[in-house]
């Protein structure tokens, strides 16, 4: 028996990742493997959740290879099996099953007489977890040798290969989309079935002509003959994605990109998202002969009132006739609410042909808007505060905060202090769903009110404004050429008695600004950061970043505290941010200690640039709780400022998230709208902790 053991400690020296563990572990592992027996011709059994488990374990697990070689056999369509892959001695298998669920869709072959052994499943996830250097050394093995990110890797080269020649085929990428599997688009390789949801995730984030228009020209700066582009284009929004988009003629779009790749890559990869859906559906209406009913039905009087909207119940009768379930129907309604049959039939016609074509700036280090929109901040700044940018003191502190557009200004505004009980008995009297829920504090209720009490009450609305001017914040209006709105945030005014109720006041007038930003979108939040660096560089006492993300732990309205980033595209770790144990302890407090979660955070490259494989492999492999897209980014640009001498090595970052869905959970995803109840104490909570931070910084 102890030869046998020593046998398996020198195999296990010899296989990437078991060598990274110490000689102990390894011993004790040894002890843990239990032999199977293989003779030729046989095959190894797979379980019923596609892990391998001989018939004596008790679980799936890892099979080891001492001696002897087994076939990966892949059935074919016409039932017989092919030879993909051979594994000899020294290697192991099911650690896919283990990390990532499912199968690869293969049989085992023992194609000799071999020498395996088991290890249960449970103990190896284990070791993922007690040893990160058995963690790092299976990342690597799983990435560079197995590719398991080959899917993205074809996709990314597909697509850069297109904005580099200045055109995408769309019909190119289609089969490289589909095997991507997005965690948002379980339907995507499914080449029958409509997938709803995921279509009306695409239809609320894309150009609202989506279904009539051919030709995209994409541009990263606007052509002086086309300025102002509302005077000569009609716009077009997307309700659910700030993007700037005219219809330059029918169907031709002009789409103004921000900086980085982030922008046009989430475009393109909504459209493969639509191009997918809207062919199932075509090949579906071609299949029953639905065109000319859908004509017939718009031309029909009754079905279409004088402001154009269609009449449901008639609606899901054509549906009904057209062979879609109640079910299907219902939800293909949803997608486009009173206008589901004219887009049914734009679908039917437009046959997704698509014309993408890219203008880009070269060798351009900013973009002309990013200029503007810096140069906007800096008269801005000079008329708030008295000085230029350039001309401050050495010890007039700046901060930068990158957040929403109202819940750092609802903090600081008196209007909701003054107003709170108000807006309260308003709503409990008119029966507002929002009071329904259980709120922790009232404040935070107040607040998920204030919209609607304010878009009920407009004659509310000077002296809410003017209050906010009052306490020193100013809003800057024509900055939306980046799609990022600007608050300008004189503190010596705003930080007093009425601010939220629940910071600690102060009677301090020290001077300070603070630079509210609107959220970035991916790359483009290390354009703008630079240039908010360049100009305050000396004067910046600390950088925030409070947004929303996905979550690999916890459940939503949970929240976030990453310490450290990993840019997902090259698994790049950044510098870690040291976990500040007072701010983890407010939250805890704030929301409860089982709702805060600490831990690594992934930046990926789009909302589509993700499935359930990539997301299990950075939450076992890399222990992160989430995902987002632009932290690494904003963080990357810091510590390269700080190294630069542009800022103090140990200015504080804090950077916050509240969980809006769970991407690898199900029914909880981006396109599910959050409760107020869940979305509102988590984002008040990091607001007013931000808030905090920057009075204790000053």
């Amino acid at each position: 028996m102890e030869d046998d053991r020593t046998i398996l400690i020198h195999f296990l020296e010899d296989v990437i990742p078991f060598r990274f563990l110490p000689g102990k572990k390894l011993l004790e592992l040894s002890e843990k493997m239990v032999p199977v027996a293989g003779s030729a011709g046989g095959i190894l059994s797979l379980a019923g959740d596609g892990g391998i488990r001989p018939e004596s374990a008790s679980e799936p697990g890892i099979v080891f290879v001492l001696k002897g070689s087994l076939q990966l056999l892949e059935q074919r369509e016409d039932g017989t099996l092919e030879i993909r892959d051979r594994l000899g001695s020294g290697r192991f298998l099911g650690e896919w099953e283990l990390l990532f669920g499912g199968t690869r869709g293969y049989s085992l072959r023992l194609e000799n007489d071999c020498s395996l052994c088991f290890l249960d499943g449970s103990e190896f996830l284990s070791l993922i977890r007690e040893y990160p250097p058995f963690a790092r050394g299976l990342s690597s093995l799983l990435r560079d040798r197995q590719g398991v990110f080959q899917a993205f890797d074809r996709f990314r080269a597909e697509l850069s290969r297109g904005i580099a020649f200045g055109h995408v085929d769309l019909e190119d990428l289609l089969p490289l989309y589909g095997d991507l599997n997005p965690a948002l688009h379980p339907g995507a390789s499914d080449a029958d079935e409509p997938d709803p949801a995921a279509l009306q995730y695409a239809v609320k984030r894309l150009p609202n002509n989506i279904t009539r228009t051919f030709a995209f020209l994409l541009r990263d700066e606007l052509p002086e003959e086309f300025s102002p582009p509302d005077r000569f284009f009609q716009p077009q929004p997307s309700p659910g994605r700030r993007r700037a988009v005219w219809e330059m003629l029918p169907g031709k779009n002009l789409v103004l990109l921000r900086s980085g790749l982030s922008d046009i890559t989430d475009l393109i990869t909504l459209m493969c998202l639509y191009a997918t859906e809207a062919r199932k559906l075509r090949k579906h209406m071609y299949a029953v002969s639905a065109f000319g009913y859908l004509k017939t039905w718009l031309e029909q009087p009754g079905t279409v009132d004088k402001k154009g909207v269609e009449n449901r119940q008639q609606a899901e009768q054509l549906l009904a006739r057209l062979g879609f379930n109640a079910d299907m129907a219902g939800k293909l309604l949803s997608v486009w609410p009173g206008h589901s049959i004219q887009r049914l039939y734009e679908i039917a016609v437009h046959r997704e042909m698509f014309s993408i074509d890219i203008r880009r700036q070269r060798n351009s280090y900013n973009s002309r808007r990013t200029e503007s929109w810096t140069s906007q901040i800096r008269r801005a700044a000079e008329k708030l505060i008295g000085a230029s940018p350039n001309d401050l003191d050495d010890d007039y502190p700046v901060h930068i905060v990158s957040s929403n557009t109202h819940s750092l200004t609802n903090c600081l505004n008196p209007w909701f202090r003054e107003q709170g009980e108000r807006i309260i008995q308003w709503a409990e009297s008119s029966g507002h769903p929002v009071c329904g829920y259980r709120w922790k504090n009232r404040q935070d209720m107040m607040y998920a009110l204030g919209r609607d009490f304010l878009q009920e009450h407009p004659e509310e609305r000077d002296a809410f404004e003017l209050r906010a001017r009052e306490a020193g914040i100013v809003r800057l209006e024509k900055t939306l050429a980046t799609g990022i709105e600007v608050q300008l945030i004189d503190g010596a005014k705003a930080r007093g008695r009425g601010m939220d109720s629940l910071l600690p006041e102060s009677a301090s007038s020290d001077p300070c600004l603070i630079v509210n930003i609107d959220y970035a979108f991916g790359e483009q939040a290390e354009h703008i950061l630079r240039n908010l660096i360049l100009l305050f560089h000396r004067n910046i006492r600390s950088v925030n970043f409070l947004g929303k993300a996905g979550a690999l732990a916890g459940r939503r309205g949970d929240i976030l505290i990453p310490t450290s980033f990993i840019h997902q595209q090259g698994d790049e770790l950044q510098a870690p941010i040291p976990p500040d144990r007072l701010q983890l302890q407010r939250l805890e407090a704030a929301i409860g200690a089982e709702r805060v979660h600490p831990g690594p955070m992934v930046t990926v490259e789009g909302t589509l640039l993700q499935n359930r494989m990539m997301l299990n492999y950075y939450r076992h492999l890399w222990s992160a709780v989430g995902i987002e897209m632009e932290g690494s980014f904003y963080h990357h640009e810091v510590v390269e400022a700080q190294h630069s001498g542009l800022l103090p090595k140990d200015m504080p970052q804090r950077y916050f998230y509240y969980v809006s869905d769970l991407p690898l959970g199900t029914g909880h995803n981006l396109s599910t709208p959050m409760a107020a109840a869940e979305g509102v104490p988590p984002l008040y909570a990091v607001t007013r902790e931000v808030l905090r931070g920057i009075w204790e910084d000053q």
